[in-house]
């Protein structure tokens, strides 16, 4: 598959990169259908702080196309919104409704 791939400041191409695969039961495959560019790709792309080799267009919408046995609260099929940070849901923050604070929180889409 194509992902458009940030390899140095002002260095962006579409590279092929390995098709997603389910490693982890709590784990889900999405395929995108509209993505955007957030302000952490912008500041990457200019070489403010980290970035090289990291997929752009974080901020996305798509379908959810596989999941592993853990995950819950959605199906495939389901239409879903992906912000760049994804949470658990289930740490003390998430369920005070401060996922953004959440001790487990990942970025998505930065291993290339």
């Amino acid at each position: 598959m194509k992902a458009a791939m940030l390899h140095a400041p002002f260095d962006v191409r579409v590279d092929e990169v390995p098709e997603p695969r389910i490693t982890r039961g709590d784990e889900a495959i999405v395929r995108i259908t509209h993505s955007a560019i957030g302000g952490d790709d912008l500041a990457a792309y200019r070489g403010v702080g980290p970035g090289a080799q990291r997929r752009l267009g974080r901020e996305c919408i798509g379908i959810v196309e596989a999941t592993g046995p853990e995950v819950r609260g959605v199906a495939v099929g389901d239409l879903v919104v992906m912000p760049p940070l994804f949470s658990d849901s289930t740490c003390q923050e998430c369920l005070a409704g401060q996922s953004s604070g959440c001790r487990s929180a990942t970025h998505w889409g930065t291993s290339g």
